[in-house]
């Protein structure tokens, strides 16, 4: 029986058995072992692009945009404004990706309907 054989024949956690048993007895054995399979210690590396998220449609950007400016106003927190991270995860909750989030967000910056008073806060301006 090879090794290749007892691997695909053991459990994650039989193995571990067997490796903690093995270095009991040998230890000297197990760690020139493991120097020589360090691949079994390293994940492997995802070599392929992420794919591409699909851009939002127009009205999923007016949703986004109208929930963002929901959330500034529910969390205003007076003169501070509402925390940026608590925007973005009640935006998430719902479905959107944090970089659509902060898509929105810079919109709503960049038109003048809302500012920064602070760094990581953000506040709608009062008309």
């Amino acid at each position: 029986m090879n090794l290749n054989t007892i691997i695909e024949a053991c459990s994650a956690e039989e193995l571990l058995d067997i490796m903690e048993a093995i270095y009991l007895k040998n230890k000297r054995q197990m760690c020139i072992f493991l120097s020589l399979h360090d691949d079994l210690l390293t994940p492997p590396v995802n070599t392929q692009a992420p794919e591409p998220k699909p851009d939002l449609s127009n009205e999923q950007k007016t949703e986004l945009i109208q929930l963002c400016k929901d959330c500034i106003v529910l969390l205003d927190e007076g003169a501070m404004g509402a925390p940026l991270e608590t925007v973005f995860s009640d935006t998430i909750s719902v479905g959107f990706q944090r970089e659509d989030a902060e898509r929105a967000l810079t919109t709503l910056l960049d038109e003048g309907v809302a500012y920064e008073p602070a760094a990581g806060r953000i506040k709608m301006v009062v008309v």
